[in-house]
């Protein structure tokens, strides 16, 4: 699955491919923010710099599986496409 395939799917999901396993994998909260791919970070107010060093790592390792069509998070995202296009199709059909 590619990412043009996704984004046909729905603007928003493309981002869900750092989101979901940053939360799942590492425990770390961001979320996708508008259109054009967006990722906002929601860092605590006391972050400290090993903490910075291990969210950086946390992203370097959920964006490299990201590069692979056959990475975990693939997988997830493949789920949230298909379960959106059959909405899709569901609504038309009405």
């Amino acid at each position: 699955m590619s990412a043009r395939l996704i984004r046909m799917a729905s603007e928003g999901l493309f981002p869900q491919l750092v989101v979901i396993p940053l939360h799942r994998d590492h425990g770390v909260i961001t979320m996708a923010a508008g259109k054009n791919d967006v990722i906002k970070l929601l860092p605590p107010l006391t972050l400290s710099e090993p903490e910075a060093h291990e969210f950086l790592a946390a992203l370097d390792a959920v964006l490299a599986d990201c590069h692979g069509a056959t990475g975990k998070n693939w997988g997830v995202v493949r789920d949230i496409a298909t379960a959106t296009l059959r909405r899709r199709a569901a609504a038309v059909g009405r």
